[in-house]
């Protein structure tokens, strides 16, 4: 009796033990991402291995059907390698992947190819235990300019040139854009800007002639804004004339500086790398010489008036006048001399053999001296006709170089404005959307030009929205000013995303961004879903700020309905016209509209975190279970024996 109840002891014992390692165990069971990095440039696909991702359950190595999940991602892509046949390999665009898939090197990151910095969050889960790890935001090192020494991809600057026509202000602009950077910190791009190429590569900003009138988290505007005749006297710009008309040529250039630092290792030496992405826009500014502000500074009726017929540099090289003199009355002409800071001789008079007596009518031909090199005609004349009795009937004029045609540009300028639709037929107005909606947009520009071989088309178009109830909207938002230096982020709004960028749509995080056909050449539609990362039932107000643009097209593919039908060669891309439109976003009441296209739950901070709250709590109430259990199971054994 007394060996039994000692045996009851010892099994009680050895329960209870057994009871408080189990309990230690599940309460310090433990899932953390300890490494979540990558290395990327422009466009380029990285396959994943233990170096960019890894992870520990209970401190040892993640076992292979570990699960990682994708919360955030933008500007890119998770791909999962699914045949290989033919050396021909297929990728399929993923949400989530295993430990397995890792280490098998099938998971790759494909980046958008949109010179965009790239971020995405990851969650690990152990199907076996149902621990699910805290959120790990990867750490990345993006290039959007260089993949080693090679330099790729600088974005072209719009070149702008104009004068005014009745100021005679000349304005050249130049925008660079700022979204090249290699760390989230420190940029690696800089600007050499001026009108003659400078060769210097230094890690701060080098300007010449031109000044900073904007910067933005997208590009810096710089502007040179003068007067035609200092502008002339810049030594780098030219002037080209045979007399009537003048070619004023400059070369505006806008140099991508891009320094490396690279320590060595195990020193403090370092070595400074610079690379340069040059552009220059040549532009040829024409002025036309005509004969203008006749009879200026004449009181009274004048005794004669000057028409002009043509100016021409004829055929023994002489700039030539041709004009018809009307005169008064009908005085006898003897002789007709041009006084002036040009010397010209009248070579040919034909007299009007009409009969109207009030008025003698005489076609000019008036001839200069040869023309050798440069000549400026501008100046104030005088067209003197001397009667037989020695009067003088005089006709002021000024020979005046004035500007051809309107401003001389790569960027169009006009006005656009922006609607929403529920449908893509653009028939049914909408403002209101809720987050499983499709919003359909329509850019109408009516005052547009319309031009060969372009369409109007969608250049930067960026969503950024605010909570409604919660955050104060701000005045006048322009959503690209809340993009950070990466061309993501919020940067004081709630939530910010590139639709379009460089006239290329969006399609990650749900956006699914497509043009849409439009009847008309001077308007043009897209759309887009809302993306999974506000996909939460919270009520926003949200803002697109739509930048417009002409981009080239193949006409051999056109269609009766205008359709977008770009080219595929890299061409220059410029702003053309800026418009804001506000959309509301309000609850629908629905759970699990933010689904993906395998069906799994695609969830942002918020919903994971509550779902992880869930996870753990009943986690929890596991343990308690266990433990109560294996006590009753000890109390019962202890009776039994």
């Amino acid at each position: 009796m007394k060996t039994k109840r000692i045996t009851h002891f010892l099994i009680s014992c050895l329960l209870i033990s057994l009871i408080a390692t189990l309990t230690v165990t599940l309460v310090n069971a433990q899932l953390t991402i300890t490494r979540n990095q990558l290395s990327i440039s422009n466009g380029e696909s990285v396959t994943l291995n233990s170096n960019n991702l890894a992870s520990m359950l209970n401190g040892q190595p993640s076992p292979s059907q570990l699960i990682y999940r994708v919360t955030q991602i933008t500007n890119g892509q998770f791909r999962l390698l699914t045949n290989t046949n033919n050396n021909n390999n297929i990728y399929t665009p993923i949400t989530q992947f295993t430990q397995g898939n890792l280490n098998a090197g099938i998971v790759s990151f494909l980046h958008a190819n949109n010179q965009q910095f790239p971020s995405y969050t990851l969650t690990a889960q152990d199907p076996v235990t149902g621990l699910i790890s805290p959120d790990s935001t990867a750490t990345i090192t993006f290039s959007a300019f260089h993949t080693g020494n090679k330099t790729i991809g600088a974005p072209r600057p719009i070149f702008e040139a104009d004068i005014n026509p009745q100021t005679f202000r000349v304005t050249l602009r130049i925008t660079v854009f700022k979204k090249v950077f290699t760390t989230t910190t420190n940029p690696e791009v800089n600007f050499n800007i001026g009108l003659s190429r400078k060769e210097q590569c230094t890690s701060s900003d080098f300007i010449r002639d031109f000044q900073l009138i904007s910067s933005t988290n997208w590009y810096n505007i710089y502007e040179l804004q003068t007067s035609l005749n200092q502008f002339l006297t810049n030594p780098n710009v030219q002037q080209v004339t045979n007399g009537p008309v003048i070619d004023i040529v400059t070369n505006m250039y806008a140099t991508y500086m891009i320094t490396q630092v690279t320590t060595w290792p195990g020193t403090n030496q370092q070595e400074v790398n610079c690379y340069q992405v040059v552009y220059s826009q040549r532009y040829v500014l024409s002025l036309a010489l005509a004969i203008t502000n006749v009879n200026f500074n004449v009181t009274g009726v004048p005794a004669a008036v000057l028409k002009p017929v043509k100016i021409f540099v004829n055929d023994f090289n002489k700039l030539e006048l041709r004009v018809i003199a009307m005169i008064a009355g009908n005085p006898t002409i003897n002789t007709w001399t041009v006084t002036g800071p040009y010397v010209f001789a009248v070579t040919d008079v034909i007299a009007d053999t009409g009969n109207n007596a009030t008025i003698s009518s005489y076609l000019l031909a008036l001839q200069s001296n040869v023309i050798n090199g440069i000549v400026n005609f501008f100046g104030d004349y005088n067209l003197i006709a001397t009667t037989n009795t020695n009067t003088q009937i005089i006709i002021p004029y000024r020979l005046q170089y004035l500007t051809t045609g309107g401003p001389i540009q790569q960027q169009l300028i006009f006005n656009t404005t922006a609607l929403t639709f529920a449908d893509p037929a653009f028939t049914i107005p909408k403002s209101q959307f809720t987050s499983s909606d499709t919003v359909n947009v329509r850019v109408d520009a009516p005052l547009s030009p319309t031009l060969d071989f372009k369409d109007l088309s969608p250049f930067n178009v960026v969503l950024c929205c605010f909570l409604t109830f919660t955050t104060a909207i701000p005045q006048n938002v322009d959503c690209r000013n809340y993009l950070n230096s990466n061309g993501n982020g919020n940067n004081g709004a709630d939530f910010t995303t590139a639709i379009f960028v460089n006239g290329t749509p969006i399609t990650t995080n749900g956006l699914n961004t497509n043009e849409i056909p439009t009847p008309s050449e001077q308007n043009y539609g897209f759309q887009f879903n809302l993306p999974f990362t506000i996909r939460d039932n919270e009520d926003r107000t949200c803002f697109l700020t739509i930048e417009s643009s002409f981009l080239p097209v193949d006409n051999s593919t056109s269609t009766t309905t205008k359709k977008r039908r770009r080219t595929t060669v890299a061409v220059t891309k410029q702003v053309g016209s800026v418009t804001q439109k506000v959309i509301s976003l309000v609850a629908n009441g629905k759970l699990g509209d933010n689904k993906n296209n395998n069906g799994t739950n695609n969830n942002n901070n918020n919903n994971g975190g509550a779902k992880r709250s869930e996870a753990m709590m009943s986690m929890n109430l596991g343990k308690v279970e266990w433990t109560v259990l294996l006590m009753v199971l000890s109390i019962v054994m202890v009776f039994v024996f």
